[in-house]
């Protein structure tokens, strides 16, 4: 890991020929990725993520995204370095997708790698869904930053400290800061305008600093565009007549896939951590020993919808799959021809 963050500083220091540093910086995160997944990090380090939903690698379905939020990091700490405002034409990225596909570890897994991989960067994640009412996130952010001696007592100018005076600090300092938080929807369906407010002044910056939330494919969406009540499901009214728009602030809409090819199955079930033909031959619902591997992979993917979780859930304990609120509710309907496996 060492020699792998000594050449990222390399590729940080070149003033010239940034796409290229960017696809190389992206080719070296997936190294450091590739030894996260290490089984020998699972009890010696604080790094490790779940194998099973840990799945954003080349032959993922959400490899593009992967490559374009590390893309996004490498160049926010390249502008810190060369003291340039952030040159893309938006400030941060929005994914969206099902629970159950991999958003919070995509996020846990970006935060892990640029603190490994960049040393002028801090990175910062948020669980809204467990954020104190009685910490903000500018708290969150300054004590990250007061930690590595970059943001230091009050702002001089003002006495006060807001967003923009913290990163302003940190740009200063050449200091590229992420804020990433999980979970979005539930800042604005709760009462945090402050954070609210921090947000938008944190991606309406032209410092380096960069954003990645996450959310669900129905709220996320409807939550950054704030247009109107109805698609905002159970959002307080005065929210949307209080709070800002994060579109406007240029927070980009990106989707997060699940499973849905064959290749994509072959390549998840190589780690055997993940599970195996074996274990899906085995299974009661199956118990077929001469079931074809693209026949298994089929009933999986009928059955799941390619989500990550539900796969762990339906290897781990079929028999709670199927008695689970997904299936008892009609969440997951299932084809005729395999109805029976339910009943």
């Amino acid at each position: 890991m060492c020699s792998m963050r000594q050449e990222v500083i390399e590729l940080l220091n070149q003033e010239d020929r940034e796409t290229a540093a960017s696809e190389r910086f992206v080719k070296i995160a997936l190294e450091a990725r590739h030894c996260l997944e290490s089984p020998d990090l699972q009890q010696k380090s604080r790094f490790y993520l779940p194998p099973d939903l840990m799945f954003n690698g080349e032959c993922s379905p959400n490899y593009d995204l992967f490559s374009e939020c590390l893309r996004s990091m490498f160049s926010s700490a390249r502008n810190a370095l060369h003291s340039s405002e952030r040159n893309e034409n938006f400030s941060g990225l929005a994914v969206s997708g099902m629970r159950g596909t991999g958003k919070s570890v995509l996020l846990q897994t970006l935060a892990v790698l640029g603190g490994l991989l960049l040393p002028n960067a801090q990175t910062v994640y948020v669980n809204a869904q467990s954020l104190p009412t009685s910490r903000c996130l500018l708290e969150y952010l300054q004590s990250s930053l007061d930690a590595i001696g970059v943001v230091e007592g009050n702002d001089e100018d003002d006495g006060n400290v807001d967003m923009s005076s913290v990163i302003a600090q940190a740009s200063r300092r050449e200091c590229a800061l992420f804020l990433m938080i999980d979970e979005l929807p539930e800042l604005y369906t709760k009462d945090y305008e402050a954070d609210w407010r921090d947000l938008c002044s944190f991606l309406t910056s032209t410092g380096p600093s960069f954003a990645f939330v996450s959310g669900s494919s129905s709220a996320l969406p409807a939550v950054v565009r704030n247009r109107s009540e109805a698609e905002i499901t159970g959002a307080d009214k005065k929210y949307l007549a209080e709070f800002p728009s994060l579109n406007d602030n240029k927070l980009q809409v990106r989707p997060m896939h699940p499973l849905h090819t064959l290749s994509h199955y072959q390549t998840y079930f190589k780690d055997p951590r993940r599970g195996s033909i074996g274990d899906l031959q085995n299974l009661p619902t199956v118990n077929s020993s001469q079931a074809s591997e693209e026949d298994l992979f089929t009933r999986m993917h009928l059955l799941t919808g390619g989500n990550l979780r539900m796969i762990r859930q339906y290897l781990r304990a079929p028999e709670s799959f199927f008695s689970s609120s997904a299936m008892e509710v009609g969440l997951l309907e299932l084809p005729p021809e395999l109805a029976y496996v339910h009943r």
